[in-house]
Formats: C-alpha cells, structure tokens, sequence
C-alpha cells in the first residue's frame, strides 16, 4: 500500500515536470512582449473590446474567426480582475489599462493550458497505466517552437490547443472504453460534440479535427448524432454569428472561394503555385511533422497487411490513427 502510494506520488510528480517547463517557457516568452499594441498578428485588442461589449451585455460583432469563445475568455477575466481593482467603471478601466488586462488574459491562458497539460499527461497515464506514455503525449506542445512563441499572445490558436488537449484526453478514455450497452446518445458523444464545437466556434478553420471522433464513434447513428450535436455546440459557442450572419457566411465564402488571403485575390479556389509553395514550407519549416505525416501513413499502409498479422477487427486504434492522418492532410 505504502509503495503504490509513493508510486503514485512519483508519478505526479513526472507528471508535472512538462507542465510546469511550458508555464515558465509561456511566461518567458510573454515577458518579451511590453506592449500588446506593438504587435500585430492578431487583434488582441478587438478580443479584448469585443469582451468588453460581452461584459456590457451586448453582442459582439467580431465574427471572423468567429472567436467568440475568446471574447467571452476575455470578458470573464476581466470582470474578474476589476473586482480587485475598482477604480473607475469597467469600461474606463479597460480603455485606460487595456494592456493590464491583457496582461492577465495572457497570464490566465497560460495557466490553463499546463494544467490542461498535467491533466492530459494523468489521464493517459490513468488509461496506459504507463508514465513513460503519459509524458510522451506531454511533449506535444514541445515539438515546434511556434507553439510556445504564440503564448506571448492573446491568441485563438491557444484555445485550440486547450481543445486539442480536451479532445486526447477524452479519446484516450473512449479507446478504454468498452461501449456495451451501444446507445445512440452516451456521454462520449456529447462530450466529442462539446469540444468540436468549442474548436470550431474558436477558429473553423481547425474544423477537421473533427474527423478523428467521426471515425471512432461506431455506427451511423451514433456518427449522426455527433454531427448533428456538434453543429448545436458550435451555434450555442458561437450565439453572435446570428447577430452578424450575413458578414460571417460571406467571409466564409469568399475564403473559400478565392485563393488570396482572407477572401481576396481571383476567383479560383486555390492557386496551385501558392498551394505547392506553402506545403513546400510546411514539411521543410518544420521537421518533426514532416518526420511525424511518413511515420503515420507508413503505419496506416503496412498495419493491415495480411503476412503480418497485427490487425485486428473493429480497432479504435488504428480509427484513431487514420483519423489524425487524414486531419493533417
């Protein structure tokens, strides 16, 4: 008893090693940054006004992304932060200090995405009962630089790692799971639709990730549903996309129908010198998921041959894995 305690406690331990290396690492890099207006990858402050407007029980306009989980992020903080302050109205300390806000909100998404990574690290380490698998999976937000590099900012793309996270832990429990009684509507599915949702409704341009619990989730039933749900989650994330629906439908149209940036440039879906140039970049820029896509599609073409005999029938597994190769196609 006394050595499965200590066990644990050692486990817990490793567990925390990554976790608390990309708190500081989040920190480090945040510090560099002085002013959040010198900086202009994304609109930190339309984020942060748009959560002001939240605050002030309005809607918020900003529907590109759409963004909204962001803004209600921001819009929680602040009221949060201004509690401790109390020197003028919300919105007068807001426009006088936006950069105090800021400051916190960035605090704030970095202190969630460790402890969503501790949480990711036990979880796998529940389910594989293997600390060596739990850590692996912890260095995921460790394989490129620029995951660290953007928790210098106030970014959607940090939600949507705190998604990805979700979603692993989620499906390393479902590949544990032991579906027996085979309902339409169990709480994997509504727990698959929440987070797809939430990633969805953060940037829909990740949607693909989607992919991954389509293929797990055995039968067309239980497929529709998850869709179906997913969709409801993503309008309920996303409740101001009706406040501004035209805007967000011709955003989405034009991105998809023109091959510039942001909806412009000619009318031919994509541009194939682009298209070439920028998967060129992607798999020269960035070794390990290059060395990671060959890896996988390797595993995927030799995992059903017949002289091997590995397959198995009805593997969550391999749907998992052929759900994260067709992701990153």
């Amino acid at each position: 008893m006394i050595k499965q305690l200590l066990g644990k406690k050692i486990s817990i331990l490793l567990l925390l090693i990554l976790p608390v290396t990309l708190f500081f690492l989040g920190m480090l890099v945040k510090s560099e940054v002085g002013y959040y207006y010198l900086f202009t990858s994304d609109p930190a402050y339309a984020y942060l006004f748009n959560g002001l407007t939240i605050c002030r029980f309005s809607i918020p306009w900003l529907v590109q992304g759409p963004g909204t989980t962001l803004e209600v992020f921001c819009a929680g903080v602040m009221g949060v932060v201004h509690l401790f302050r109390n020197q003028d109205t919300l919105t007068l300390d807001v426009m006088k200090n936006p950069d105090i806000y800021l400051s916190v909100i960035n605090t704030s998404i970095i202190v969630i995405q460790s402890v969503i990574l501790f949480f990711l690290g036990f979880s796998i380490y529940r389910t594989t009962k293997s600390i060596l698998s739990g850590i692996f999976i912890q260095l995921t937000p460790f394989v490129s630089w620029i995951i660290i590099e953007i928790l210098r900012l106030v970014m959607v793309e940090n939600l949507i790692i705190i998604g990805v996270f979700c979603l692993l832990i989620v499906v390393f429990y479902y590949l544990d799971y032991d579906d027996i009684r085979k309902k339409t509507l169990d709480k994997y599915v509504i727990l698959f639709s929440l987070i797809i949702g939430f990633i969805a409704s953060t940037k829909l341009m990740y949607l693909p990730i989607a992919i991954l619990p389509f293929l797990l989730l055995p039968g067309y039933r239980k497929k529709l549903s998850y869709v179906f749900l997913s969709i409801a989650a993503f309008f309920v994330f996303s409740y101001n996309v009706f406040n501004n629906w035209v805007y967000f439908r011709d955003y989405y149209i034009n991105n998809f129908m023109h091959s510039g940036q942001y909806g412009s440039g000619p009318a031919n879906i994509i541009d194939v010198k682009s298209f070439i140039s920028n998967l060129n970049y992607v798999f020269h820029s960035d070794g390990i998921f290059f060395k990671t896509y060959l890896i996988i599609i390797a595993g995927i073409i030799i995992y059903p041959l017949p002289f091997l005999k590995v397959k198995r029938r009805n593997d969550k597994y391999f749907k998992a894995l052929l759900g994260i190769a067709i992701t990153m196609t």
